[in-house]
């Protein structure tokens, strides 16, 4: 029991006495004379509080008792509660640590992911130029086989002309030593050669210019003059220049 609760029971054991008892001598004297048994029952009545007043306490002391366990199972458990909230401040402070690693480990792959984009790219840039060198090499390729193939039917083309004019100049030739072996079996009239031979000789000379004037001009179209006397050694040493030019 607290000493409040204590100073509260004597206040109402002290209000109950002075109800019970009578404010003056005489008075106590004619109660006596006029009830001589009261004493006995306020005893009685006294004892009855007592016990009710124990019995009270010992009701208190009781509740107290269970509150006092309450309280220490309550300041038990509190301790219980900080121990754990403690342990979770410095969990929590772990995951701040961990969470703050882990920011910065995806910062630097972030930072490593855009250095490989930037690779990558260069690296197609890169394809996509060799892929049109190669083209470009592809296409220049082409167009060198072709021209060859020009040049190849060219040359076989005025090879079959040559042939057909040397055909044609050889059956001239042969016209014209017949012609020449008769003069020689004749006597001798004059110094200068008949003006048919003289004719024939300029006209061989003139078809072999144009022969390879012609082969000059299907050759190399754009070099190709008609005030100018071509060979054909003249002709391959050009042509092989403007190759190697064009390479």
């Amino acid at each position: 029991m607290s000493q409040q609760e204590r100073q509260i029971l004597g206040r109402n054991q002290t209000i109950d006495l002075e109800k019970s008892v009578p404010l003056g001598i005489s008075e106590i004297a004619l109660s006596q004379i006029l009830m001589p048994d009261r004493g006995v029952r306020l005893a009685n009545k006294h004892e009855i509080e007592i016990e009710c007043l124990k019995q009270r306490l010992e009701e208190k002391e009781v509740e107290i008792a269970d509150l006092r366990q309450k309280l220490k199972e309550i300041h038990e458990k509190n301790n219980d509660l900080q121990i754990k909230l403690n342990t979770k401040d410095r969990e929590v402070e772990q995951l701040k640590h961990r969470i703050q690693t882990l920011e910065d480990e995806k910062k630097d792959l972030q930072d490593e992911l855009s250095e490989v984009k930037t690779k990558v790219k260069r690296l197609e840039s890169d394809v996509k130029s060799l892929t049109e060198s190669s083209r470009s090499d592809e296409e220049e390729k082409i167009r060198l086989k072709e021209d060859l193939q020009k040049v190849e039917y060219s040359l076989k083309t005025t090879e079959e002309k040559l042939t057909t004019e040397n055909e044609k100049l050889k059956k001239e030739v042969k016209q014209l030593k017949e012609t020449h072996v008769v003069s020689m079996l004749e006597p001798p009239r004059l110094l200068v050669l008949p003006s048919s031979q003289n004719a024939a000789l300029l006209h061989f000379g003139e078809l072999c210019w144009q022969i390879q004037g012609k082969m000059y001009k299907k050759v190399l179209p754009k070099y190709f003059s008609q005030y100018r006397s071509y060979k054909v050694k003249k002709e391959y040493r050009e042509r092989c220049q403007q190759t190697c030019q064009n390479r």
